[in-house]
């Protein structure tokens, strides 16, 4: 089996000069752009004419939240133990939605 050029010389930089690659067949036509073609630009921001709107997010609630009092010594304690409500609550349904295996 004959090996290319390129692998006979044990790579790109081999000691042989490199064949010159050449079209083998017909030259291709010639690409056109058609006149009815433009470029796509993006279009221009007009400054706005009125003082920007002061836009906040609006916090929508399905349920009032609970408004907790507590002081800076216990807010580290308040915080895990809410967590760990929170944590108790998913853990119960999730393993109230899974049957436990039948003891064999």
């Amino acid at each position: 089996m004959d090996l290319p050029e390129v692998f006979s010389t044990g790579g790109l930089g081999g000691n042989r000069s490199q064949p010159i690659k050449e079209l083998q067949g017909p030259r291709p036509a010639v690409l056109k752009v058609n006149k009815n073609s433009y470029k796509i630009r993006k279009p221009q921001v007009m400054p706005p004419t009125s003082p920007p709107e002061d836009r906040r997010s609006v916090i929508i609630h399905a349920v009032s939240p609970k408004v907790t009092h507590t002081t800076v010594i216990d807010f580290m304690k308040l915080v895990q133990a809410l967590d760990r409500e929170r944590f108790l609550h998913r853990h119960a349904r999730r393993c109230s939605e899974k049957p436990l295996p039948s003891p064999e």
